[in-house]
């Protein structure tokens, strides 16, 4: 099976808001119940002021999915016209390690985050 590739365009077409909320939603609720994992970030310093955070997650339940995100962060990068901040998620079978998807993380990430702080508490 080969892996499915996923730009920022393509992401954004396929994901609404509400999409994103349900996601963050059941992977607390996941989480909550010990079917979600998700261990400590990871940085990375590089030379000239950039870094790479890497993060990973997995779901344990019926369907088991493991996703790594390696997002690079380099301040510089606008006066050498590219984007701050550029990245990737690869979504895996969590039960056989088969690459799943490779998506671009920078459409999702803002999103996710907006849909985890308007969840209750």
């Amino acid at each position: 099976m080969s892996a499915l590739l996923l730009t920022r365009a393509e992401i954004a077409g396929l994901m609404r808001p509400t999409d994103y909320l349900g996601a963050v939603e059941t992977a607390f609720l996941l989480a909550s119940r010990g079917l979600a994992q998700a261990p400590a970030p990871m940085a990375i310093h590089t030379c000239g002021g950039g870094a790479f955070h890497a993060k990973g997650a997995a779901l344990l339940g019926v369907r088991r999915l493991a996703a790594l995100k390696l997002n690079g962060n380099f301040p510089r990068n606008p006066a050498r016209g590219l984007p701050t901040i550029q990245g990737v998620i690869l979504l895996c079978d969590a039960e056989t390690g088969a690459v799943l998807a490779i998506m671009d993380s920078i459409e999702g990430a803002p999103r996710r985050g907006c849909a985890a702080g308007g969840l209750p508490r």
